[in-house]
């Protein structure tokens, strides 16, 4: 194939949209569609390369092609791995680091696309978000695409298949494809290289189809350019992906590179500099800015992702000019050894990788006692417990609505029952024993991610929309309804993605039956979410003083910083709708003197970055009981009350 400067530039631009959105630069937040453009890009040259090599040579030498991928992409990829291995293996808590080595390893072989669209991340582990090798997912699917694609284009070869209109066929029948698995499995739609398919053959048809010629191509350019603008203004973190909005990034791309070679602006010198160094620059950049985060340092400012954001493009520039041209450029007579070497070598590294996990690594064993400080850190994580029993929260595996009462239940008490997200849940060790000193029993319903306000919303984690979470809380609604409680308490994380006036509409929306239901209900305001996770803080930056004490002054955030001041206003006008509704706000208990802390009177308060610690919590409940001694009062003197029990319960 022909040079083309175009190219170059079109990955520029592409490597470009994926750093700022990954570095948080405002309007960039759809910026990942620069994966769907190097999908595009990679179909369309490996195309190139194995047509040329058939019509010159009637037949493609598999070999020297895998050779040829093997020594342009495995050293950079072998480089950065070892050197965030080692730098994570310094800085990280044990905890933290065994999921890191863990995707290290399937990174090595090209399978960390696999590991994290199978891996079972726990609502409250550690999930593919964290992990410093997350962006390595993408250079699995293109590997296996590289695995596949030139037995496919050697039997359409052999076939006649040699038109634009075959490869558009494949291209569309992949994205049906993508669509289908995408309702049923949205992130095996997200990481799989057979849903993400129909973007590489995209690739390929534009490759075949001859396209416009002379001033066509300018327009067709410009088009393609206005497509990318479009998919980067409306897609966005929260967007259901990839389904048809994918189709912008993808058919802009494809344009872009029929009509790119009349595209004065891709030839631009810096736009080409950038897509030289695109590999580089994207097997450095997100390690470098996830870092902080995984030592639970918190979010760097702009300036420190700027800074950093600029020494990944310095080390991709090191890495493309003294390691990846050298070795590209170094051609091998025998090709087959080399490939078998080189996955020999990927495999030990793999092995390696896994065998370096220590078994100190593992999840503490209630029967174990706790020697290093980070195994007593550990030890102090506690939940609430109904997550003992996993009917109780389904999460997003299912829809069904499952009241679990908690502590004991006498003949004619009264009702409290706890609606809520997992960040609600956390404050049930409380309320149960608040319920307890009124004589009320106590249930939950509860469902983790699951917004406690009648609004749609795309849960990231599943990348579509959390439709489990919609039927589930106009059943949990109604089945209140028929309990006909004396006090419902609901909850939620700040965490969603709603504006103030969505946050207002659908918290009433869900007070309105609830308020018919019972005498009171109180809503609680969301809990600060602290920029760092706490158990990790506190297990690299504090220590234990005299009786066991946890101390860690290091791992505090400012409460003005973190609490969403416009959720309390929404929250605060929607119960100002419902009679009998009231908002409390329990933060002032949580952050003492403004200033919200991992580590509160020497316990650990938070058990992540947004969870409180259930045991801490339970030793709020007498300040949770004064805070909301005369809300439940009011709530026992309300005649009539919509049950027999709100007239013959006692307080005590």
């Amino acid at each position: 194939m022909t040079f083309r400067g175009d190219i170059e530039g079109l990955r520029g631009i592409a490597i470009a949209l994926v750093v700022l959105a990954h570095a948080g630069v405002p309007g960039f937040g759809g910026g990942f569609i620069g994966v769907d453009v190097f999908f595009v890009i990679s179909g369309y040259l490996i195309t190139g390369q194995l047509l040329g090599e058939l019509q010159a040579r009637a037949r493609i030498d598999f070999w020297a092609f895998f050779e040829r991928r093997l020594r342009r992409l495995a050293p950079a990829m072998l480089a950065m791995l070892a050197a965030t291995v080692a730098l994570a293996s310094l800085l990280l808590p044990g905890f933290a680091l065994d999921g890191q080595l863990q995707a290290a390893g399937w990174a090595a072989v090209w399978l960390s696309n696999i590991h994290f669209m199978g891996a079972d991340f726990g609502y409250f582990e550690s999930g593919a978000a964290e992990n410093l090798f997350l962006h390595t997912w993408s250079l699995g699917v293109e590997e296996q695409f590289y695995l596949l694609w030139p037995a496919a284009i050697a039997l359409a070869w052999k076939a006649g298949l040699r038109s634009w209109k075959y490869f558009a066929g494949v291209a569309v029948l992949g994205f049906a494809v993508c669509l289908a698995v995408g309702r049923w499995d949205p992130m095996a739609a997200y990481y799989s290289m057979p849903t993400r398919l129909w973007q590489l053959a995209a690739g390929a048809c534009v490759y075949v189809y001859a396209g416009p010629q002379g001033s066509g191509r300018r327009v067709v350019a410009w088009l393609g350019a206005a497509l990318l603008v479009v998919g980067l203004c409306l897609i966005g973190p929260d967007s259901a992906y990839p389904g048809v909005s994918a189709v912008l990034p993808t058919l802009g791309a494809g344009l872009l590179l029929l009509g790119g070679r009349e595209a004065a602006a891709l030839q631009w010198r810096p736009l080409r500099f950038l897509g030289r160094v695109s590999y580089g620059w994207y097997l450095w950049h997100w390690p470098l800015l996830a870092m902080l985060p995984a030592m639970s340092l918190g979010t760097p400012s702009p300036a420190e992702r700027a800074a950093l954001v600029l020494a990944s493009l310095l080390l991709a520039w090191a890495s493309s000019v003294w390691l990846e041209e050298p070795i590209r450029r170094r051609r091998s007579a025998r090709a087959r050894p080399t490939v078998l070497a080189g996955v020999l070598g990927l495999l030990v590294v793999a092995v390696g990788l896994k065998l370096s996990m220590a078994p100190a690594l593992e999840p503490m064993s209630t029967a174990r006692v706790p020697q290093t400080f980070e195994q007593k850190v550990r030890a102090r994580i506690t939940l609430p417990k109904l997550y003992e029993r996993p009917e109780c929260d389904q999460w997003f595996k299912g829809s069904a609505v499952v009241p679990c009462q908690l502590g004991q239940a006498r003949p004619g008490d009264g009702l409290m029952v706890l609606l809520a997200d997992s960040v609600g849940a956390d404050w049930s060790p409380a309320l149960e024993a608040v319920a307890q000193r009124n004589g009320l029993r106590f249930m939950v319903i509860t469902k983790s991610a699951c917004l406690i306000a009648d609004q749609p919303f795309v849960y990231e984690r599943i990348k579509r929309r959390y439709v489990e979470c919609e039927r589930w809380r106009a059943g949990a609604i109604q089945a209140i309804a028929r309990l006909r409680p004396d006090v419902v308490v609901i909850g939620s994380s700040q965490g969603y993605p709603l504006d103030a006036q969505q946050w207002q509409d659908g918290t009433v929306a869900v007070l309105r039956p609830l308020a018919a239901a019972a005498n009171k209900v109180l809503v609680l305001m969301p809990t600060p979410m602290l920029p760092f996770n706490a158990p990790a803080c506190v297990a690299t930056r504090g220590r234990e003083e005299d009786g066991g004490r946890l101390s860690a002054p290091d791992c505090a955030a400012r409460l003005d910083e973190i609490e969403r001041k416009d959720i309390e206003q929404a929250l605060g006008a929607a119960v100002a709708r419902v009679p009998g509704a009231r908002l409390v706000n329990l933060n002032d208990l949580l952050c003492l003197n403004g200033v919200c802390s991992a580590v509160v009177d020497g316990q650990l308060a938070y058990r992540d970055a947004q969870h409180l610690n259930a045991a801490y919590v339970e030793s709020l409940s007498g300040a949770l009981a004064q805070r909301l001694a005369p809300l439940l009062a009011a709530s026992q003197d309300t005649q009539p009350g919509p049950s027999p029990s709100n007239r013959q319960r006692t307080s005590n």
